[in-house]
C-alpha cells in the first residue's frame, strides 16, 4: 500500500482531488493516533489514568486490528507510526532531542 507521507502529523496539505469529507476523516483518525501519544506520555499519578497510558503503549507496541484499521483510516502506514512511536516512548516520550535547542536564550 502507498503512503503519500511519512512524516507523523506534519502534512495537512490536501491532494486536489481530495474531498473534505476525507480530509476531515483522516485528521479524525489522526487525532486518535495523537491521543494515543499523549496517553502513553501521560506521568498521571492518577490509577486510572496509568491504566489508560498501559493500554495506549499496548496499542502502538502491538499488531490490534484496531491499530492497523486506525492507521490505515488516519492514511498513515502501521509500520511506520509504530516504529515512531517506539522510538518516542525510548526517549520517554520527549518529542525534541535538546529542550535547551527550544529555550529561548535570555537576553
Amino acid at each position: 500500500m502507498h503512503y503519500r507521507n511519512e512524516v507523523i502529523f506534519h502534512n495537512t496539505d490536501a491532494e486536489p482531488q481530495e474531498s473534505q469529507e476525507f480530509i476531515r476523516m483522516r485528521s479524525l483518525w489522526r487525532s486518535v493516533i495523537t491521543q494515543a501519544l499523549m496517553d502513553a506520555a501521560s506521568n498521571s499519578k492518577k490509577k486510572h489514568l496509568k491504566k489508560y497510558k498501559q493500554q495506549a503503549i499496548e496499542w502502538l507496541n502491538g499488531d490490534s486490528q484496531d491499530f492497523l484499521e486506525v492507521c490505515l483510516l488516519a492514511d498513515m502506514n502501521p509500520g511506520y507510526v509504530k516504529m515512531q512511536a517506539i522510538l518516542a516512548l525510548k526517549r520517554s516520550c520527549r518529542w525534541r532531542n535538546d529542550y535547551k535547542k527550544m529555550i529561548r536564550p535570555k537576553g
